[in-house]
């Protein structure tokens, strides 16, 4: 479950990090509030159901080279995924990139093509999206050129908008 974070730079090392409650359990300094986080896990689920490979393992270097220049941060959340709401009190996933902090910036063939590179290379990178994890009505199964509708429970209660399938089976010539 995303936590609150706060970020600190503790006068005794001149080190900064964040942290989970407002004061620093070492020299009870105070942090910024730097809004909500993943946790480590849901953070590797995010990558996973983004990039379709595991986020671990030693395809990652050929990976995020790869993947370099094929997406951008997402603006509405500044690439956090998650947005404040009611003042920090509670959050909610980023519409805008569907809670991934990021949005590909090349077309759906390249990033298919980015994939299989790396998948040649390393067969068993090859990951499905994590369903809970899943925020959009829809998740591009770039193995199979396939768009895969998801439950309404993993939409987050959203339905497959039709115009939105089509463009993207348009897309992917399917």
């Amino acid at each position: 479950m995303p936590q609150k974070m706060w970020k600190h730079t503790c006068p005794e090392d001149g080190k900064s990090f964040w942290m989970g409650a407002p004061f620093c359990s070492r020299c009870e300094g105070p942090g910024e509030y730097d809004g909500w986080h993943y946790s480590m896990l849901e953070a590797m689920a995010s990558c996973q159901s983004f990039y379709g490979l595991k986020p671990i393992g030693p395809h990652r270097r050929m990976a995020d080279e790869l993947f370099n220049d094929a997406g951008v941060e997402c603006e509405a959340c500044g690439g956090r995924g998650l947005r404040d709401v009611n003042a920090g009190a509670s959050y909610e996933r980023c519409g805008a990139c569907r809670g991934f902090g990021m949005l590909f910036s090349k077309p759906a063939e390249e990033i298919a093509e980015i994939r299989r590179l790396v998948l040649d290379a390393f067969p068993d990178a090859a990951a499905d999206p994590v369903p809970e994890f899943a925020t959009a009505p829809l998740a591009l199964d770039l193995s199979q050129s396939k768009i895969v509708g998801l439950s309404a429970t993993c939409a987050g209660g959203t339905g497959v908008a039709a115009e939105e399938l089509g463009y993207i089976e348009e897309v992917l010539g399917s």
